[in-house]
């Protein structure tokens, strides 16, 4: 890849994007990562059963995580991002010598964390807008932005792609209002200090995918109820609210319980209550003035292979 940008002309503008699936499941962290710094024993790497989370097994209920489990993904999980952390810093290394560089702007970011059943046993990335999967690394490169700022504010990845139509200089007027509803970046970042601003998410299994009933494929026993077809988390800089379509929701001080092990919904002090109110205006403002871009039916049979890598990754069971 670095070959490619340092055949090009400099002066020439591009757009390149690199999706790095290391830290994705089945992990194959290389050995030396593996022995030197997480000590993991590789005879665990002899086990399939370690290798991959398997989670429509164990989100249905079909098998139970068990502590060692959490132990050694955990551990195969660190080696994994170490790992990755290793590449993409060479990779930026090289970069750095493009004559190119000094007019180049890089985005390091993720799409989503792991629960790896440190949480109610929950395990991938679905079923779930805690901040193990939520709360994702963002570094922005820019030739204006000063070096080593820390944003304080809170922003979600969606606040890209208007910064980077905003960086590029492409005029927004030409594109669907729908996909440019988020700030972009450049507020957050001229007003580093300030912790204000929300960010929104939502797991909706009333629509076209339906992961419940996946599950209740692999364990027909599994409690029809036992995960909310819908829920929706609006979080401030130290609160987090989750709304849910069929039961009471959740409400964390995430400062205090950065776990979000403990929900006050039905609690909290007056000032954590006063939050809570203002979270459920916002997301209801939110959902009442939220343009949705037209889906496109696709009626086309799935590929098979495209399946079965879907199947890997565990979005299909």
């Amino acid at each position: 890849m670095y070959d490619w940008i340092r055949a090009r002309n400099a002066k020439d503008s591009f757009f390149l994007m690199l999706n790095i699936t290391n830290a994705h499941y089945p992990w194959a962290p290389p050995p030396d990562i593996l022995l030197r710094r997480v000590g993991l024993n590789l005879k665990y790497l002899l086990n399939e059963d370690f290798l991959t989370l398997k989670p429509f097994e164990f989100n249905s209920g079909q098998r139970q995580v068990s502590e060692a489990h959490r132990q050694i993904w955990c551990r195969l999980y660190d080696a994994a991002l170490m790992h990755m952390d290793r590449e993409v810093g060479r990779f930026l290394r090289r970069l750095t010598r493009w004559r190119g560089w000094q007019n180049t702007i890089v985005v390091i970011t993720a799409d989503h964390g792991e629960m790896i059943g440190d949480y109610r046993n929950t395990v991938g990335h679905t079923l779930s807008l805690h901040d193990n999967l939520l709360h994702v690394p963002l570094i922005v490169r820019h030739p204006e932005y000063p070096t080593g700022l820390k944003v304080e504010g809170v922003v979600q990845i969606l606040d890209l792609y208007p910064s980077v139509l905003e960086w590029s200089g492409f005029p927004v007027d030409q594109v669907p209002s729908a996909q440019v509803q988020r700030p972009t970046l450049a507020s957050a970042i001229a007003a580093a200090d300030d912790s204000s601003g929300l960010a929104f998410a939502e797991e909706d299994y009333t629509d076209s995918y339906n992961l419940l009933e996946g599950l209740r494929s692999v364990n027909p026993a599994m409690d029809p109820k036992k995960y909310p077809r819908q829920q929706i988390a609006v979080r401030c800089a130290t609160h987090k609210y989750i709304w849910c379509d069929d039961r009471p929701g959740e409400f964390y001080n995430i400062v205090a319980d950065p776990g979000e092990d403990h929900n006050l919904i039905n609690a909290g002090t007056s000032t954590d209550r006063a939050v809570l109110a203002e979270l459920q205006r916002a997301l209801e403002a939110w959902r009442s003035n939220l343009e949705i871009f037209p889906p496109q039916s696709v009626n086309a049979e799935a590929d098979p292979v495209v399946m079965e890598r879907l199947r890997a990754l565990g979005y299909v069971a």
